[in-house]
């Protein structure tokens, strides 16, 4: 921590040296990626790496086409104008089909349940939409980023068995089943995910940083039904999910972009680093 520090420190004052690790290479490359997305909701973007940082594949979160590959931009070479595909992403057919869905699930419970309660509806139909329902996504038309560059390794006849994950979103539960069959051995993540159950769901192959309670209370539940059972399990195989430590992609450009004649001197000399605040 102490040398993460300093070198932080030594960036924020202009050290022209400093260069970034594979880690926020590869995450800068993911927030990069989220970019493209044009969904409802929020941008998130992946990319698959080799152990050594090279990079395989990148995804973002955005609506499936005929053909591979998600809806993208495009542009027009005759007249120069940029467009998108008609009732191709969301936001060019108008709507948020998992929210649309949800909706309809509510007042299905509503009406099979507006016989038993009294109450006035509204309300009824907002306890209804703030219980777990508020988190279901399988409706949803998009590809996660973590799929859609599963998808462009698997199109690309790339192996993604011993590669590491970058994301700039903790993976869903969905992702995460598909991580691990793909063989991904490592997943970095920056902002968390409350809705996730990729680790009480999949415990047996995922750990992260911090005890997982759902894993010890399954297992002590199972002891209580086999007896006094140990469990065999090799850390070391499981797929590490670990939040991002490093300079994060707001401050990659900045911290990173050698400054005008900062290394050399006219004779081709190494210059002396001066410390001096750099302008964010």
């Amino acid at each position: 921590m102490k040398q993460q520090l300093k070198r932080f420190f030594n960036l924020l004052h202009g050290f022209p040296f400093a260069t970034p690790t594979k880690d926020e290479y590869a995450m800068y490359m993911a927030f990069s990626s989220a970019l493209r997305s044009a969904d409802l909701s929020r941008q998130v973007g992946a990319v698959i790496t080799t152990p050594n940082g090279d990079i395989l594949a990148t995804g973002a979160n955005d609506i499936p086409k005929s053909g591979g590959g998600l809806y993208r931009a495009h542009l027009n070479d005759k007249n120069g104008n940029i467009y998108d595909d008609a009732l191709g992403r969301d936001y060019m057919r108008g709507f948020d089909s998992n929210a649309i869905e949800k909706q309809q699930l509510i007042n299905n419970i509503y009406d099979a349940l507006q016989s038993y309660v009294d109450g006035d509806v509204d309300e009824i139909k907002s306890a209804i939409a703030d219980s777990k329902l508020k988190d279901i996504t399988e409706y949803g038309r998009v590809v996660h980023a973590e799929m859609d560059a599963l998808m462009a390794c698997a199109r690309g006849h790339v192996s993604s068995d011993g590669a590491i994950l970058y994301c700039t979103t903790f993976p869903c539960h969905n992702c995460a089943k598909h991580i691990i069959a793909a063989g991904i051995k490592r997943v970095v993540y920056i902002e968390p995910y409350a809705k996730s159950k990729a680790l009480p769901f999949h415990f047996d192959s995922v750990v992260d940083e911090e005890e997982n309670p759902i894993e010890t209370l399954i297992k002590d539940k199972l002891r209580k039904i086999k007896g006094n059972y140990e469990f065999i399990t090799n850390q070391s195989e499981k797929i590490r999910f670990e939040s991002f430590v490093g300079v994060g992609p707001n401050l990659f450009r900045q911290l990173f972009k050698m400054q005008d004649n900062s290394r050399k001197n006219k004779d081709g000399t190494i210059k002396n680093w001066r410390p001096q605040l750099i302008d964010l």
